[in-house]
């Protein structure tokens, strides 16, 4: 049997071993025999688990305290051994669960198995990134380095973190309109997994749809202020709808930059969403220059149904009026955008990518993850 000896602990049945050689032989017995032998398929299994315990009787006999918490951490790391073993072969999700669930992230533990350690890591930082948009939307708040670029958004954090490949890349500022931070592209789409992917505000761009809709999934693009016969849109590996997504009474103002004339037709999600025959949306994607607040006032914040995902640009008061128009955003600043993504995390949403506008310090970036979502 390998034995603490490999993971260079002072024997267990030494009378002079100190205190903590004990619950350190424990664990290095466990990896050894029940994590790291078991890896390769081919690789014979080394023993069946017999955790080294310190004598009972003799000289070097060990404490009744002692053997009773050596008892107790056995079965603590007995516990969690599956989980550990299936994260480290890669064979189950290792999304904590109770990390992302409930106002601050509680609930139990689903199908990952990760350990305990991890998922009450994931719960601190959930819980500190509320705690910090709390604070950030009380009245009069003021950021913690108001003159720092991206300052209106600097107490929203991070509060799943989680890094390549799980997302596509560090957190940085914004590459491109296709290479959005989406959490799982690599399963997507992938091995008849259906995936089903709305993309709001086209525009002249939609490499993301595009790319979305090679990737696998399927892919549909909204906006109302193109024609279908826009070179953005023809023939592309998608579906264009002529409507834009919200309240059925929203209006454009006739200055937009956007518009390329003719009526515009809106339509809500829930009516989107059943025109189109789907009961989900896997992800949600929206730029679309300042509405984004009326999205979230008037659709997302009370939908019934949420989407699994949202990338979204967020733009805030002092953004480029050439692309945004300053009464879409007036008011919208610190306070105002630490409610809204306060209001999001109440509904489930973690934030796992904040990609500032390397061209718009009042112009943000970000990629939600639904953790309600099975």
């Amino acid at each position: 049997k390998l034995g603490p000896r490999w993971c260079g602990c002072v024997p267990l049945d030494d009378a002079m071993a100190p205190r903590w050689a004990i619950p350190a032989a424990v664990v290095c017995t466990v990896v050894l025999n029940r994590i790291l032998a078991p890896l390769s398929a081919s690789a014979p299994t080394l023993v069946s688990w017999q955790p080294a315990v310190p004598s009972r009787s003799g000289p070097a006999a060990a404490s009744p305290e002692v053997l009773d918490r050596l008892s107790q951490m056995e079965a603590r790391l007995q516990s969690s051994l599956q989980g550990f073993a299936a994260m480290v072969n890669l064979t189950a999700p290792v999304m904590p669960q109770e990390a992302v669930r409930g106002s601050v992230g509680g609930g139990g533990v689903g199908g990952g198995g990760v350990p305990p350690i991890v998922s009450e890591a994931f719960l601190k930082v959930a819980a500190d990134a509320r705690a910090e948009l709390v604070r950030g939307s009380q009245p009069e708040a003021t950021a913690r380095t108001p003159s720092t670029q991206g300052w209106v958004f600097s107490s929203v954090w991070v509060s799943m973190p989680v890094s390549s490949p799980v997302v596509a890349r560090v957190h940085a500022s914004m590459h491109s309109e296709q290479d959005k931070n989406i959490v799982g592209t690599q399963v997507l789409g992938k091995d008849g997994r259906k995936c089903v992917v709305y993309g709001m505000g086209i525009a002249e761009e939609s490499s993301f749809e595009q790319a979305m809709g090679r990737g696998g999934c399927e892919t549909h693009a909204f906006d109302c202020t193109i024609r279908p016969n826009s070179p953005a849109v023809v023939n592309k590996p998608f579906t264009f709808h002529e409507w834009c997504i919200g309240p059925t009474d929203s209006k454009i103002d006739a200055g937009n930059a956007y518009l390329q004339g003719g009526a515009l037709k809106f339509k809500t999600f829930a009516e989107t969403m059943q025109t189109l025959g789907h009961s989900s949306v896997d992800l949600l994607k929206f730029d679309i220059e300042g509405f984004e607040w009326n999205l979230f006032e008037t659709t997302l914040l009370s939908a019934k149904i949420l989407p699994a995902q949202l990338s979204f640009e967020l733009h805030t008061e002092g953004a480029n009026a050439g692309a945004v128009q300053p009464r879409k955003v007036a008011g919208k600043s610190f306070e105002a955008v630490n409610a809204l993504f306060l209001q999001l995390f109440d509904l489930g949403y973690r934030v796992v990518a904040k990609e500032l506008n390397p061209g718009d310090q009042f112009c943000c970036e970000f990629v939600l993850v639904n953790v309600g979502r099975a």
